[in-house]
């Protein structure tokens, strides 16, 4: 049996995503490419390479031992290209989505979802609600009369119970004051950038709370190679660039809205900045299922083994891969990964050693 494996993989023809924007990850289709998909999510899963034959990850890993101690691939890996505001959207945490999935047909599957966010080139999005001074001062800058009583509110209760009561009162706002307040908040105009957004994002979202994201939510510019760890529940809308997304292997996404279930989901607990350490980014809570290590090679490189499987893909230049447990020389025991490529590693594969130059970004449990 081989140790690795090359992967195809789906990709989302979502409208928000530029034409033949994945491209080297996949083929030119002159569609909009929004996501990637690497891993084994019954929505879209990869194809592993075996020699001539291509089979399913899932059934893949049904059939070989070699990766049955894997859980089925506890995360899912996906590749963003963002060309516009997404919809404004949150994931639900695993005791939601285990309530709701088989009652509710806007939950797809039975898990929740934690994930960071890994910029490639630069990307920027909102995420999380802003804490209270900042959410008062953001609102207060607009100069706009349409919310005086809420901000008045706010302004005597500047801490989180302040903010939910805010965050309350905007999903109850009336579309007449709502569409009052954009209107004034486009008109005098006192962040050039945030109010692009809101005149965007209204014409998008006519009569929505979303057309406002960019005052309640936080913005972030991740710089190549940066990362930000969200939570389930944390509302969230990518702008644009190009990042990988590392979760729970979930797709469930509720679309923000004034329903109750939407709001019963919320989570205003803020994102967290990752900091790099030895080029690797992880998470903070050791009861969560997935890591990301990030790459960036101009000489030999060795890697140790992982007591889980993993999935590498290659952002920039290329390397070969050079197995070193238990193998003798043959044809079989070095793999070129190129830029946009991707590789499936067995947690039973050993160390291995890279040659060449690039980044490579490994996902594992």
């Amino acid at each position: 049996m081989k140790e690795l494996y090359y992967l195809n993989n789906p990709v989302k023809n979502y409208s928000w995503g530029p034409i033949n924007g994945l491209v080297p990850f996949t083929e030119e289709d002159d569609r909009p490419q929004a996501e990637l998909w690497l891993g084994a999510h019954h929505l879209g899963e990869s194809v592993v390479i075996n020699g001539k034959n291509k089979i399913t990850l899932s059934k893949f890993m049904k059939q070989n031992a070699i990766l049955k101690d894997t859980a089925g691939l506890s995360f899912l890996l996906k590749v963003l290209a963002v060309d516009g505001p997404t919809a404004l959207f949150l994931h639900p945490n695993k005791s939601q989505a285990r309530v709701n999935f088989g009652q509710n047909k806007l939950f797809v599957d039975n898990n929740g979802k934690d994930k960071l966010i890994c910029a490639i080139d630069n990307f920027s999005l909102l995420a999380g609600i802003k804490e209270a001074k900042q959410l008062y001062q953001s609102f207060t800058g607009c100069h706009s009369q349409a919310l005086s009583h809420e901000l008045a509110a706010l302004s005597g209760q500047l801490n989180e119970e302040g903010v939910k009561t805010f965050i309350t009162g905007l999903f109850k706002l009336e579309t007449k004051r709502l569409n009052r307040f954009i209107d004034e908040v486009l008109a005098n105009p006192h962040n050039e950038l945030l109010c692009s957004y809101i005149e965007h994002l209204s014409r998008l979202y006519p009569n929505s709370i979303a057309a406002l994201a960019p005052l309640y939510l936080n913005l972030f510019t991740l710089q190549a190679g940066e990362a930000l760890y969200l939570t389930a529940g944390q509302p969230q809308l990518y702008l644009n660039g190009l990042a990988l997304e590392l979760g729970d292997n979930s797709d469930n996404q509720l679309t923000f809205s004034k329903d109750e279930l939407t709001f019963s989901c919320l989570n205003f607990a803020q994102p967290k900045p990752l900091s790099a350490d030895d080029d690797s980014f992880y998470h903070f809570d050791a009861t969560k299922t997935f890591k990301l290590q990030r790459l960036q090679l101009d000489t030999d490189y060795f890697i140790n083994a992982k007591n889980s499987a993993q999935i590498m893909v290659c952002t920039k230049g290329k390397a070969r891969l050079t197995m070193v447990k238990g193998n003798k020389a043959g044809q079989n025991d070095s793999y070129l990964i190129k830029r946009g490529q991707s590789l499936l590693i067995p947690f039973a594969a050993g160390g291995y050693t890279f040659s060449g130059k690039g980044e490579f970004y490994l996902a594992h449990s």
